[in-house]
């Protein structure tokens, strides 16, 4: 267990930082060709299920972590970034392929937890726990709307664009009311990250949360594109309602 405490520093645009997004984007690419190609639609929804339990797992792996090396903190641990919160929810919406919170973690996974891939506010490099656990929620989250693009045959939709929009908003909004409460800063609503990210760029507190409004709506839109320009119609869709 001793090397999961190790601590060597984490360098953006290293190959540990590569690593991990390379080795999710395999196992992308083998879990869509393996549904496609030898399951039926239940086995489909149970690959997806299981595929959704990994970032839950490395979620609360380093949950019990941080418990046993009596580090937890109320104001860093709770459940309640947005990737957090899809980690729990994703499992259940994977597995009964639920058409209207596909739409919605289709955004909250590419729009927002790509970015946590590309500029992740990490200090532990591998093969510390915090690392693991990081890569295996943030990256494993990228899999699931893929994955049910290409095997639930998802197409997205303007609609799927609005809802999440305001949704992600309630939530943003709900997360600030925490942070005032508890002095913590989920979802970074009362300063930066202390990392280098793009938020860096988007102007001070309160400014930024402003400015990620419009940079919400313009990733949102495109992350719509391929569906818009390239013409997206799955031949067939067993999603529910």
């Amino acid at each position: 267990m001793s090397f999961l405490l190790d601590e060597t520093m984490f360098q953006s645009f290293s190959w540990s930082h590569l690593w991990p997004i390379l080795l999710f984007t395999f196992i992308t690419i083998g879990a869509i060709f393996y549904a496609n190609k030898h399951l039926d639609d239940p086995g489909k929804s149970r690959l997806g299920f299981y595929l959704a339990l990994i970032p839950l797992f490395f979620m609360l792996f380093r949950a019990g972590m941080v418990i046993y090396l009596g580090k937890f903190d109320h104001k860093l641990d709770l459940p309640i970034h947005l990737c957090r919160i899809t980690a729990i929810i994703a499992p259940f919406i994977m597995l009964n392929r639920n058409r209207f919170w596909l739409g919605v973690i289709y955004f909250w996974i590419i729009v927002g937890t790509l970015n946590a891939n590309i500029t992740p506010d990490l200090y532990n490099g591998f093969p510390h726990f915090e690392y693991l656990c990081y890569f295996g929620l943030h990256s494993g989250l990228l899999v699931l709307p893929i994955y049910a693009v290409f095997v639930y045959k998802l197409k997205i939709v303007w609609k799927d664009v609005w809802v999440s929009f305001i949704l992600t908003n309630v939530f943003v909004f709900v997360v600030h009311g925490f942070n005032y409460l508890l002095g913590s800063n989920y979802m970074y609503t009362m300063h930066k990250p202390e990392v280098a990210s793009i938020v860096d760029y988007m102007g001070p507190w309160p400014w930024y949360l402003l400015t990620g409004q419009a940079i919400a709506l313009v990733l949102m839109c495109l992350a719509i594109a391929p569906f818009i320009f390239n013409g997206i119609r799955p031949r067939s869709s067993s999603l529910n309602p």
